[in-house]
């Protein structure tokens, strides 16, 4: 992944199963920057005056086709509601908690859809898709606001919550040394999804037994014959998918 380790300019601006039914007026109408024009009420947004930010706000600073899945329908030149809308290039901004979409590339038009209005979109930039569900479409017992990163499907379901955190200035006058500006940095935590409901998970191999006891001597025998590593996320997601299908 590709992170953009110094001054952003913030602009404003899941996989979609039925995406062959998408309406192909409105994708258009997206892709030539002008669908925004018959969004429903604030659902599309435009950038707005720029700032500067030091740090990492985007998981992937380049854009991706992808597709996403909308709270609410708009409409199109015939005045069918859709609430999805595919083949868009796009990117996921952590720190605003915003999918923004590349509306036109000549004129580097950048539209956002605030994640408050997205129920789950996807981005293809990997031989996988990376899938991303609203936390809001889970019962958790913490407030968690932003999107789940859907790692295994299955019924006990690995996720990943990608987040921003602000590093504070350190800068030392009389040495002078430290940092003088404000940092955001990408940081994120595991969670398992099971029956609708999202919990915290710090991977350990005693947590992980607990959470998959019916299956726990199949479970003890993986994790030593592939030599598991915890920290490692490739690993978990191997985990995660082999329990799911036992």
């Amino acid at each position: 992944m590709h992170f953009l380790r110094l001054s952003f300019v913030l602009l404003l601006a899941y996989t979609t199963q039925a995406q062959n039914q998408l309406s192909d007026v409105s994708k258009e109408r997206i892709n030539m920057g002008s669908g925004h024009n018959n969004f429903n009420s604030v659902l599309w947004g435009s950038a707005p005056a720029s700032r500067t930010i030091l740090g990492e706000i985007y998981l992937d600073t380049l854009w991706h086709t992808g597709s996403v899945k909308l709270n609410q329908g708009l409409l199109d030149d015939k005045k069918t509601a859709s609430d999805s809308i595919g083949g868009i290039k796009m990117r996921y901004n952590i720190y605003e908690n915003e999918v923004e979409v590349l509306a036109n590339e000549a004129r580097r038009d950048i539209r956002v859809i605030p994640g408050t209005q997205l129920k789950y979109f996807t981005l293809n930039q990997s031989t996988q898709p990376m899938r991303f569900i609203n936390t809001r479409e889970c019962k958790t017992d913490e407030a968690v606001t932003g999107f789940y990163e859907l790692l295994t499907p299955g019924r006990l379901q690995l996720a990943r919550h990608h987040r921003t955190k602000t590093i504070k200035p350190n800068y030392n006058m009389a040495f002078g040394t430290g940092e003088k500006n404000t940092r955001i940095e990408l940081t994120s935590d595991y969670y398992v999804i099971s029956q609708g409901k999202a919990s915290r998970l710090n991977p350990g191999k005693k947590t992980i037994l607990a959470l998959m006891q019916d299956q726990q001597a199949a479970i003890e025998a993986y994790i030593k014959t592939n030599k598991i590593s915890f920290r490692d996320p490739s690993d978990l997601t191997k985990l995660f998918a082999y329990y799911n299908q036992l």
